[in-house]
């Protein structure tokens, strides 16, 4: 779609190429009905298809591409342009980007209509042309030339996978310089900050270590611990309480404690 969010003709050229796909079909698009200068006067198919299955039957289609109704308007005015390229097929389709670019009567009896939108609709089957024109060689090369024109050979497959190598390594530089610049912004923030200077040899080890700790320090983490020595001594004032009542039993703390002899203590 252009920006305007308008079906463009190169929108409705992808659908027919899904539609008339390999293997059943070969699919053209732009074939004109000559080379060089031999052709008096020169007419462009929008695209062909030539399906390629025998039990299907050997058809060539040709298909007229009009997505504005002023386009279509102008064809209808000058019939000669579609009669230079219409003898060749067994089929010819007009094809719309919306139904109403073509109003009631207009279609010709020898067409069909597609409508292409999403996908690929039958609006008007297309009747088989009981006897096409052989294909002249004039016609033959142009259809050849084009067919050549679209594909790729080895080569161009090969510079394009060498131009995408290049670029992604090119990418890979880019983003390593962008990581290694922001760490370098990153230590000197720190550096700024904390008044180390990692660089001159610092003790990073025990530096790491502290940070940690004072990472870890989160006021939830400072009352958890806070709640662990309430706990702790709790229990050990238990514990001297248990010490005490049992010394008690024994009399030992009392004023009635007994001296021990200096001899017996050790």
């Amino acid at each position: 779609m252009d920006q305007k969010g308008k079906i463009t003709e190169a929108d409705v050229l992808a659908l027919l190429a899904r539609h008339f796909a390999a293997p059943g079909y070969a699919f053209i698009p732009h074939v004109r009905n000559g080379t060089g200068f031999r052709q008096r006067t020169t007419r462009t198919a929008d695209a062909i298809a030539m399906s390629l299955w025998p039990s299907r039957g050997l058809h060539l289609h040709g298909f007229e591409v009009k997505v504005d109704r002023s386009d279509w308007v102008r064809e209808l005015r000058d019939p000669a342009k579609a009669d230079d390229m219409f003898d060749y097929f067994d089929f010819w389709w007009l094809v719309v980007s919306d139904r109403k670019i073509v109003a009631d009567g207009e279609l010709p009896p020898t067409w069909g209509l597609i409508e292409a939108r999403d996908k690929v609709r039958i609006a008007v089957p297309a009747p088989a042309i009981s006897t096409p024109r052989p294909l002249d060689r004039i016609f033959l090369a142009a259809i050849l030339r084009r067919a050549t024109e679209s594909l790729l050979p080895d080569a161009k497959l090969k510079e394009e996978f060498e131009r995408g190598r290049r670029a992604g390594l090119q990418d890979k530089r880019e983003e390593k310089h962008y990581v290694l610049e922001s760490l370098q912004a990153n230590v000197a923030e720190f550096e700024k900050a904390s008044g180390i200077q990692i660089a001159n040899g610092w003790n990073l080890g025990p530096v790491g270590e502290a940070v940690m700790i004072l990472r870890s320090l989160t006021p939830e983490a400072i009352r958890a611990r806070l709640d662990d020595l309430r706990r702790r001594f709790a229990l050990s004032l238990e514990q001297i309480d248990l010490v005490r009542a049992e010394a008690a039993k024994w009399g030992i703390g009392s004023e009635n404690t007994p001296e021990i002899p200096e001899c017996d203590r050790p």
